[in-house]
């Protein structure tokens, strides 16, 4: 009697030997196309989706794991932000944080509108491109212009923006699952941040420093502290009424100071856990929410169309406002530009949110994610030949 074999098999070992061969082929597949390696992540998990090969579920492992990784990148994108040029580019970075952030979410505020789509999702869909990730950062390190003042703006910027922008999706969610009235929405969130920040800003700091002098400071003690303090934060936020990313982010920025003073080891070990797997969990459970069949609907690429142009429009003129108020040189200004035109974490975040809890439909997932995978591509581009006119500039 001939046994019979299920393909595909539904079992741990398949979903991990699936995920594993997606992690590394497509960053590799993707960079010898000479495109992010993030990008080949998330085409890679479309393919093995439930649209094509339907060879792996989103639900259970992948889903599981996805989520993990997202509010691991965001503890990340915390974590890694640098205060100290926060500080010394203070005046700068606020003035480009409030027009980098402001001119997209008003402009992709209005864009949805006329699809017919409600103000909670106009607001949140305008919010996406308010907010940007530095995914081109390693460039500005490799040429040794991270203390710059143009990166220091753009970075500083940063810090601005994600905030805002994970405050308008705290907003947003939670007018949306509450029925309360506005005005008792708004204060419950402004007393979940302020429950938030003591416990990220007071407690997490010192639950840190007790835990690095007693516990140990070793790469493993280390890794699992910061691992508490992420999934804690989280769980605080989540309390609290608002949505563990911006925990995550939270935590990430109250111990960026203590993280940059343990052992570079130690840091990097736990770097490489969400590098190797976590965040790229998170990309390939993206790209499996994805119908390739949407690429060809035309209300998805007039929508994906319109958001690149808001995107560019938006980051090209706030680079340039604040560069010329700041007597910045063209290839200062694009530099800038470069480093936050990409759309990734925060935006990636947001929209997965948006579409779990209804706010965003399938044409509007498909039309950020071609935005995502566009402005990656532009960053590396733009942030390399600016780097290197900066970089021949400054030398003597």
């Amino acid at each position: 009697m001939p046994l019979a074999v299920e393909f595909p098999p539904h079992s741990a070992e398949w979903t991990f030997f699936i995920a594993a061969v997606v992690l590394l082929a497509g960053p590799v597949v993707a960079e010898r196309l000479r495109l992010p390696g993030l990008v080949g992540i998330v085409i890679g998990g479309t393919i093995v989706g439930p649209f094509v090969l339907d060879w792996i579920e989103r639900e259970g492992i992948v889903a599981s794991l996805g989520e993990l990784g997202l509010l691991f990148l965001m503890f990340l994108a915390g974590l890694e932000l640098d205060l100290d040029d926060f500080q010394r580019n203070r005046k700068p970075a606020l003035s480009f944080g409030a027009l980098t952030f402001s001119i997209p979410f008003i402009l992709g505020l209005l864009l949805v509108l006329p699809f017919g789509y409600g103000l909670a999702t106009a607001a949140l869909y305008g919010s996406l491109w308010a907010s940007h990730t530095l995914v081109s950062y390693p460039i500005v390190q490799e040429r040794r212009l991270t203390r710059h003042r143009a990166v220091g703006m753009a970075a500083g910027g940063t810090v601005i923006t994600d905030t805002l922008a994970l405050f308008v999706l705290a907003v947003v969610v939670g007018s949306v699952e509450s029925d309360d009235r506005s005005g008792i929405i708004l204060l419950k969130l402004v007393l979940g941040l302020v429950v938030l920040a003591v416990y990220c800003a007071v407690l997490l700091p010192r639950i840190g420093r007790w835990s690095l002098a007693h516990l140990g400071s070793g790469a493993v003690p280390t890794f699992l502290f910061l691992l508490a303090a992420l999934t804690s934060s989280a769980l605080v936020a989540d309390r609290v009424g608002l949505e563990g990313i911006v925990g995550a982010f939270f935590g990430g920025l109250a111990l960026n100071r203590l993280v940059a003073s343990a052992h570079a080891a130690t840091k990097e070990s736990f770097e490489f856990v969400g590098a190797a797997l976590l965040v790229p969990f998170f990309l390939l459970s993206t790209g499996m929410l994805l119908d390739p069949r949407q690429f060809t609907d035309g209300r998805v690429l007039v929508l994906a169309g319109a958001s690149l142009a808001i995107v560019f429009a938006g980051k090209a003129t706030a680079s340039y406002v604040s560069g010329r108020l700041n007597s910045f040189g063209m290839s200062e200004i694009r530099l800038v530009f470069g480093l936050t035109v990409a759309q990734a974490a925060a935006t990636l975040a947001a929209v997965t949110i948006g579409t779990e809890v209804g706010i965003f439909d399938d044409n509007l997932l498909s039309a950020t994610l071609v935005v995502v995978l566009v402005t990656v591509i532009v960053s590396s581009v733009v942030t390399r030949t600016a780097a290197r006119a900066v970089d021949s500039t400054a030398a003597p």
